[in-house]
């Protein structure tokens, strides 16, 4: 009788164990920080001296789940040659490249009528990871500081909006565009499987 309820008692502490030790297991696996993508990133750019003294950090404005943004500047040509990585536990996206920023869509949802982002959210990222391009969202024709009066003629503008159809998600906004100090239209509309297709007009 003792043998067999010390066995029982053996057996359910080794359980437990295993259970501890999976879920464990499981938190690891699942776990990748921030310092995680910086490490990928530097030692993808230590394979180029192109990269050489580079400021290399994390941009959490444009990090999505399970990815964390990386901002990586040329110390040759600063901002103007910002290369933004994208960083997941399996893969790293690059920007500018529309079969990437198709990933984030479809893993964010975009397009299908469960995932939706603010239109300021939404611009932020596209303009980042998509166009490469950087601004500041406008939300009347005179938005910003920098815009001369008129310049953006009251008729023309379209606030920022979405909407959703058959056919997916669209995205329309203004922006002032911070590097060529100029307004831009966009329009971006997310197919469901998270294809992007846009237009933009200065």
């Amino acid at each position: 009788m003792k043998v067999g309820l010390l066995a029982i008692l053996l057996l359910a502490a080794q359980a437990s164990c295993n259970k501890k030790n999976m879920e464990k297991s499981r938190s690891h696996s699942t776990s990748f920080s921030s310092q995680d993508a910086l490490n990928i990133v530097n030692e993808r750019l230590s394979k180029s001296s192109l990269f050489d003294g580079a400021s290399v950090a994390v941009d959490s404005s444009i990090s999505v789940p399970g990815y964390h943004a990386i901002s990586v500047m040329p110390q040759s040509t600063g901002l103007a040659g910002e290369v933004v990585y994208m960083v997941g536990k399996d893969e790293v996206l690059t920007c500018g490249n529309k079969a990437d920023f198709a990933k984030i869509m479809r893993g964010l949802g975009i397009g299908t009528p469960s995932g939706h982002l603010p239109v300021a959210e939404f611009a932020h990222l596209f303009l980042r990871m998509c166009a490469v391009r950087r601004g500041v969202l406008l939300e009347k024709p005179d938005g910003h500081v920098l815009l001369k009066p008129g310049q953006i003629p009251a008729e023309k503008f379209v606030a920022p909006s979405f909407e959703f159809g058959e056919s997916g998600a669209k995205y329309r906004f203004w922006v002032f565009d911070t590097a060529m100090f100029t307004p831009v239209y966009w329009e971006v509309k997310v197919a469901q499987d998270g294809t992007v297709d846009y237009s933009s007009k200065e």
